[in-house]
């Protein structure tokens, strides 16, 4: 018998945990990422792209964005409009982003 009942506690909490990744999906953003690249400095002075963010798109306002969008191959000279996924990083070092940025889609990339 508690054979049985571990078996089923197991079982059980196997279910919840798959049930729960399940529904935990990654939240998707828009981006627009301006025609050139500027210097920043982070963990010493590098190239950032410069982006806007909803509520910020089509505004005069670019922001900093110094992690890397996997699958995005960047060509100076468009502008580009991409529909980007996010993940939570678990313990990222310190001087890296707490998020991981996935393509989902071109939306649009313009000649500049």
């Amino acid at each position: 018998m508690g054979k049985h009942l571990l078996l089923s506690c197991l079982l059980a909490f196997t279910v919840a945990c798959k049930q729960k990744a399940a529904t935990t999906a990654s939240p998707e953003i828009t981006l627009r990422v301006n025609y050139y690249k500027t210097s920043c400095t982070g963990e010493g002075i590098n190239e950032c792209l410069l982006v806007q963010q909803d509520p910020l798109i089509g505004t005069d306002q670019w922001q900093y964005f110094y992690a890397p969008i996997e699958g995005f191959d960047y060509q100076p000279g468009f502008v580009y409009d991409l529909r980007v996924r996010t993940e939570q990083v678990e313990n990222p070092p310190p001087d890296a982003s707490s998020l991981r940025y996935i393509l989902v889609k071109v939306v649009s990339k313009v000649k500049k």
